[in-house]
């Protein structure tokens, strides 16, 4: 039995399908950005929760470097990308040939310059949308106009939208899981004070944060004299059943809000104790009850919420003239 032939419903160089070429760079520029996450993560070279400027260039270089050597070689082995390949489109010279790699590799340069921005964010949404409007008014983009290959597009199914659909979910999927891992700490459930302590400082350092000093095993600020003063409280296993945070304030006024140094210090701890019961997913999926928890006749609540199990209330002693902040596993 013969094999039957690929069924080509357009050949041209400029094709209309606008629709489609977004959808299947989108596809690729996703994957490329999920792959090199995952092989960055895996080899410890990159951590996508740090943060800092000099993180973010270094990644988005690396980034464009490998996007365009990716679609290259797969133009050149193959005629298409994976995101050209869910719909159907690929690219071949005037003889029918599979592009030669400089060739591919220029038309790519071109495409992620003047298409996408060099996915510089502003920028990139607006060069996308100024090469969408060129294609639907019937102009030629630059890319294409100074290419020697042309499109060939196999078919106009719909279920290639579908096809589409399903990968990016199941792409976007696997990103939220990857960012499990870079917010999982190294220990999970009820922590011990050395536990705690190397949690925090993982946390730390995975903020890149420079405000807040790191802790020592014994669960107390490295640096001396910082404020607020550290208290826990144990249970019979030598778990962490409740931390305090306290420091005084001078004022006899009353308090409307915490001071600045109780607030990084408390949110950053709380934040830690959430993320070492659940990992990252109940801190976006979890909600936030707000409690009015009072402690003595005398003590005024400023704040308190719990997330994940993990309760925070925030209140004064006049007495003692302390801000007091809670933080107590439920």
């Amino acid at each position: 039995m013969m094999k039957q032939p690929v069924r080509i419903v357009a050949q041209q160089q400029y094709p209309r399908c606008r629709l489609r070429r977004f959808l299947a760079r989108s596809l690729d520029i996703t994957l490329c950005s999920l792959l090199f996450t995952f092989i960055t993560k895996i080899m410890g070279l990159l951590n996508a929760a740090q943060g800092g400027i000099s993180v973010v260039v270094e990644r988005q270089c690396v980034l464009l470097v490998a996007l365009l050597l990716a679609n290259a070689f797969f133009l050149t082995v193959w005629g298409t990308t994976p995101g050209k390949a869910v719909f159907g489109l690929h690219l071949e010279t005037s003889k029918g040939e599979k592009p030669r790699f400089l060739d591919a590799l220029r038309r790519e340069w071109q495409v992620l310059l003047y298409g996408c921005g060099l996915l510089i964010p502003v920028c990139s949404q607006i060069c996308q949308w100024i090469s969408h409007r060129q294609c639907a008014n019937g102009a030629v983009s630059r890319w294409d106009e100074e290419s020697p290959l042309r499109y060939t597009v196999r078919d106009n199914k719909k279920l290639r939208y579908a096809a589409f659909a399903a990968i990016y979910a199941a792409m976007l999927v696997a990103m939220l899981c990857l960012t499990d891992l870079d917010y999982r700490m190294p220990h999970m459930g009820r922590l011990t004070v050395a536990e705690f302590a190397d949690n925090y400082n993982h946390y730390l350092k995975m903020q890149s944060n420079a405000e807040l000093p790191a802790m020592t095993a014994e669960g107390q600020w490295e640096q001396d004299g910082f404020v607020p003063v550290l208290s826990y409280q144990l249970d019979g296993e030598g778990h962490i059943r409740q931390l305090e945070l306290s420091m005084p304030y001078a004022s006899s006024r009353e308090m409307t809000g915490l001071p600045l140094e109780m607030k990084k210090a408390a949110s950053t701890i709380a934040s830690v104790m959430v993320l070492s019961q659940e990992g990252v997913f109940p801190r976006y999926w979890t909600t936030v009850r707000m409690k009015t928890m009072f402690t003595g006749k005398d003590a005024r609540a400023i704040d308190s919420w719990s997330k994940a199990g993990v309760s925070v209330s925030s209140f004064t002693r006049p007495d003692a003239m302390q801000v007091v902040t809670r933080i107590r596993l439920e």
